[in-house]
């Protein structure tokens, strides 16, 4: 267990790796699909999988339909889809010898028992997890009764944005000794989407001549990154990273523009903006309706 930054997918991966080059059969799961397609370019040995890749690829080898309805969607992939798992787990004799979950907080209570009855019997189960970052609000229940390991060391964000977390979010992990100042956050308010809209193209444009590369920054929005207005970003430049909060769990940026803040009920809860605001290593730009209490965020989390 621990906080945004302190390690846990990449020593989820190492462990996977340690034990593939020790013979065994190893199953990497996450929930995002952005960081299952990252974990395979960087690892394409090992078995890596969103849970519900795994759900559909095990439908298709045992024969059993795994259609996506068009209504009660969500109700599909969170209890349909792993009893549709069980299914075909039951007609297989495919099990893993070791199995390891990323994103643990992210798997709804039901979906262990699928995982489980994929794992042999005298198998590992490893889940690395950060309660705080719950942000589907999912069934939280581990199947493992034993205390967790905790990870205490920030090693991704630097010392000012860790102290900016810090002081406004509980929990956050202190940062590594030796870890690079980076730049002081900056947070922008807005009154509506067009002034946000030009705050972002100026910044961005002040970025490049700073000597910043596209590809070193992440724009995200708690809302799918389509209905974002900073999507038409994506006319002027291409290869821009626009992503959903959610969308990117897991990942990381040099550089993130944590934009949309504040404008409804679900872009103000305090988990989403901690989830956006830790994925920066270096420099964090946060743009929020100006009728949005910043300030307050803390507060609100013990609320």
């Amino acid at each position: 267990e621990g906080s945004a930054g302190t390690g846990k997918t990449l020593i989820a991966l190492e462990k996977g790796r340690r034990l593939m080059n020790k013979g065994h059969s190893v199953l990497m799961l996450c929930f995002n699909q952005r960081l299952a397609d990252y974990l395979r370019s960087i690892e394409p040995e090992i078995s890596i999988l969103t849970f519900h890749e795994l759900c559909k690829s095990m439908c298709e080898k045992t024969g059993i339909v795994y259609t996506v309805p068009e209504e009660e969607i969500d109700r599909f992939y969170t209890y349909t889809s792993p009893e549709l798992l069980s299914d075909a787990v039951s007609k297989l004799d495919q099990r893993y010898e070791a199995i390891i979950v990323d994103e643990g907080q992210d798997f709804d209570e039901c979906w262990w028992i699928p995982i489980e009855e994929i794992l042999k019997d005298d198998g590992w189960l490893y889940i690395f997890f950060d309660k705080r970052q719950n942000v589907f609000g999912r069934n939280f229940h581990l199947p493992i009764d034993t205390p967790p390991f905790q990870l205490s060391e920030n090693c991704r964000n630097a010392t000012s944005i860790n102290t900016w977390l810090r002081e406004r979010f509980e929990g956050v992990a202190e940062f590594k000794q030796g870890t690079p100042e980076g730049f002081e956050p900056v947070v922008f308010s807005w009154k509506d989407e067009e002034e946000q809209f030009e705050q972002v193209r100026k910044l961005i444009n002040r970025l490049f001549k700073e000597g910043v590369e596209i590809k070193e920054i992440a724009l995200l929005t708690p809302h799918k990154a389509q209905n974002s207005a900073l999507f038409k970003f994506k006319e002027t430049f291409k290869d821009l990273d626009i992503h959903s909060i959610m969308g990117f769990k897991g990942m990381e940026a040099n550089v993130v523009l944590l934009c949309d803040i504040g404008n409804s009920k679900f872009s103000s809860r305090p988990d989403l903006i901690f989830s956006g605001a830790s994925r920066a290593k270096l420099r964090l730009y946060v743009f929020h309706n100006e009728k949005f209490d910043f300030q307050g965020l803390k507060d609100r989390q013990k609320q």
